[in-house]
C-alpha cells in the first residue's frame, strides 16, 4: 500500500475516531513542508452569537497544498522513506546481539536535509538514563536495574548513490536519541545510504516491550530507527521512556536472523527461504494452512519430543524474511516453540507458543485468524500476508504483523489481549500516527473496535453494547474519583495505575457514546 493509499484510508476509514474528541487528525507519517495553518475561528449564527450546540459544526483549520483541513493527503502530501537490509546474530551464551544494517533513506520533503536522527532505544537500559528516574527499576516499565544500552561498532555513508566510498559519520547521542551528520546535504527527492553496526546485552525485562525468559527470546526496538520527518515538527526526537509507544517511516525490509540450529524463529514479513530452515514436512504443513481455516500444527509436541521439528541440531540457521510497507520488524526465537497456523482468504494466522502454556494457546491460531476476519470485514482488508501471535514475558505488544502476549490460564483474557493486539495492525501499524504524542488515538480507537471482536468471538460473555457498558461503568468511576487526566497528554505524563482508563477506554466510550 503507497503512503498516499494508507492516508486516504485514515482519512476515510478512521476520520471520526479524532474529530469525535474535537481535535483535528494529523494522520500518517504527516504531510509536509513549512505552511502553516492559522487556527480556526467559532462559527456565528445571524444575530453574531458563537455557535455552542452540541452539534455545532467541527471548525476544521484551513487547508494547503499537503493536507486538507481534514487531515486527508493534499496534491503535494509526503512522507520520508525508510527501505532497510537488517541482519541479527543472536549470541545464547552472552545473551546478546549483534546486527548490521543498510537503509537507503529517501528525501521527498521540500527541505535539503543536513543530517538524520535515529532512535537507539536500548539506551534506556543504561545506568543513569531517563527511563531510570521516569519509572521505578521494579514497575512495569522500568529497566529492573539492568545495565545495557546500544553500542555503534560503526555509522558510515555510503556515497555515490551507496555505490562509492564509505565516509564515517559524526554521531551525538541524547539518551534513546542520536544524531548522524550527513556526509553530503541530502536534497529534495534524493536517497541517502548508510551502513551501520552495532551490538547490545538483551535485557530480560525490556520496560515490556521486549526482552528475554530463559531460552526465549522477544526483539524490538533492536536496531537504530531513523526518526520521522514531517512538516507539523520537523524532526519528532522525543526520547522513549518506556510508556509512550513509537512513531515511525515506512519501508521495505529485509531481515537475516542467524540463531542456533535448534531454534524457530518467527517475525515481522514473509518467510523466503522455508525450504533452508523448516523439514520437508513442516514445509507441507504451512501450504496446508495456508489454505485452512482449521489449526494446523506446523510443530507438534510430537515433533519437540522426537527431535524432529529441525533439520538440523548443530551449528546456525538464518532464517530469511521480507516486507513490504511497514514501519518495523521484530522477531521472537525459542527452541521449546510449539508453532500452530490457520488462514483467513490466504493470510497465515500463526501461534507460536512454549508446552506449559498449552492449555489457551491452543487456540491461538484460530484466535488469530477470527481477529483478523473481523477487522477485516467491518473496517478494512487486512493488506499483509501473515499474522503472528508470540507466547513469552511480554504481557501485550504489537509490532507489525506480530502481537507479542503472555500466558494465560483463562482463554477469554488470552482472546482479549491477543484481539486487542491485532487490532493495532489496522491503528497504528496502517495509519501511521504518533504515539509517543497522542496515545489516546490508536489504543482509544482499537479498545472500540475491540468491543466488536470479543462479542463476535465469545457471545456468553455478553454482546457489543453490553461490553460498552461496562466501559461506560469503568469511565464514571475513574471520573467520579477526581483522578482524570487530559486525553491529550505526553502518555509519559499519565499515572501508569490510571493508564488503561485514560488512553484506552475513555476515547472507546467517546466512540460508543457517538455511535
Amino acid at each position: 500500500m503507497s503512503y498516499r493509499a494508507r492516508a486516504r484510508v485514515a482519512g476515510g476509514l478512521l476520520f471520526f475516531a479524532v474529530t469525535a474528541m474535537g481535535i483535528t487528525p494529523t494522520f500518517g507519517q504527516a504531510s509536509s513542508g513549512n505552511i502553516r495553518s492559522t487556527p480556526p475561528r467559532p462559527h456565528f449564527d445571524s444575530t453574531g452569537v458563537a455557535d455552542t450546540s452540541l452539534f455545532a459544526p467541527l471548525n476544521l483549520p484551513p487547508g494547503n497544498l499537503y493536507r486538507s483541513g481534514s487531515g486527508a493527503p493534499g496534491p503535494r502530501y509526503w512522507e520520508q522513506r525508510a527501505d532497510y537490509d537488517l541482519k541479527a546474530t543472536l549470541d545464547t551464551a552472552a545473551k546478546a546481539l549483534r546486527g548490521e544494517l543498510t537503509l537507503r533513506y529517501t528525501n521527498n520533503s521540500p527541505d535539503t536535509l543536513h543530517f538524520l536522527w535515529f532512535q537507539v532505544e536500548q539506551n534506556a537500559f543504561k545506568a543513569n538514563s531517563l527511563n531510570s528516574y521516569v519509572f521505578p527499576a521494579d514497575s512495569r516499565f522500568g529497566a529492573r536495574n539492568f545495565e545495557g544500552g546500544d553500542m555503534i561498532d560503526h555509522f558510515d555513508e555510503v556515497l555515490a548513490n551507496g555505490k562509492g566510498a564509505r565516509r564515517a559519520l559524526k554521531l551525538r547521542t541524547e539518551g534513546t536519541v542520536m544524531k548522524a551528520d550527513l556526509a553530503e546535504p541530502l536534497a529534495p527527492g534524493h536517497t541517502a545510504t548508510l551502513s551501520a553496526a552495532w551490538h547490545f546485552n538483551i535485557p530480560e525485562h525490556g520496560a515490556d516491550r521486549m526482552g528475554r525468559d530463559g531460552s526465549l527470546y522477544e526483539l524490538a526496538q533492536w536496531y537504530p530507527r531513523v526518526n520521522v520527518y514531517d512538516d507539523l515538527r520537523g524532526w519528532n526526537t522525543e526520547p522513549y521512556l518506556g510508556q509512550g509507544e513509537f512513531y515511525l517511516e515506512y519501508g521495505d525490509y529485509t531481515l537475516e536472523v542467524t540463531v542456533p540450529a535448534g531454534y524457530i524463529v518467527a517475525a515481522t514479513g514473509a518467510l523466503q527461504n522455508a525450504h533452508d530452515v523448516l523439514t520437508p514436512t513442516e514445509v507441507a504443513r504451512v501450504a496446508q494452512a495456508a489454505k485452512s481455516d482449521s489449526v494446523v500444527h506446523i510443530v507438534s509436541q510430537q515433533d519437540l519430543t522426537t527431535g524432529t521439528a529441525r533439520p538440523r541440531k548443530t551449528g546456525t540457521q538464518t532464517w530469511r524474511f521480507a516486507a513490504k510497507d511497514v514501519r518495523d520488524v521484530v522477531w521472537a526465537a525459542s527452541p521449546e516453540y510449539l508453532w500452530d497456523a490457520s488462514s483467513y482468504k490466504g493470510i497465515l494466522a500463526h501461534a507460536y507458543y512454549r508446552p506449559s502454556a498449552i492449555a489457551t494457546w491452543k487456540d491461538a491460531a484460530d484466535m488469530a485468524r477470527m481477529s483478523i476476519q473481523e477487522y477485516s470485514e467491518r473496517w478494512f482488508m487486512y493488506p499483509y500476508p501473515q499474522i503472528t501471535a508470540v507466547e513469552g514475558p511480554i504481557s501485550g505488544m504489537e509490532y507489525p504483523m506480530v502481537a507479542m502476549e503472555a500466558r494465560s490460564a483463562d482463554k477469554y483474557e488470552l482472546y482479549n489481549v491477543v484481539t486487542h493486539e491485532i487490532g493495532h495492525m489496522w491503528f497504528p501499524m496502517i495509519v501511521g500516527s504518533n504515539e509517543r504524542m497522542h496515545m489516546w488515538q490508536d489504543e482509544g480507537f482499537n479498545t472500540f473496535i475491540n468491543t466488536f471482536s470479543e462479542a463476535r468471538r465469545y457471545p456468553e460473555k455478553g454482546d457489543q453494547m453490553t461490553r460498552a457498558a461496562g466501559e461506560r461503568g469503568l469511565v464514571t468511576q475513574y471520573m467520579e474519583h477526581n483522578v482524570d487526566e487530559p486525553l491529550e497528554i505526553n502518555p509519559d505524563r499519565i499515572n501508569p495505575q490510571l493508564l488503561g482508563e485514560n488512553a484506552y477506554v475513555k476515547t472507546s466510550v467517546g466512540l460508543q457514546l457517538l455511535r
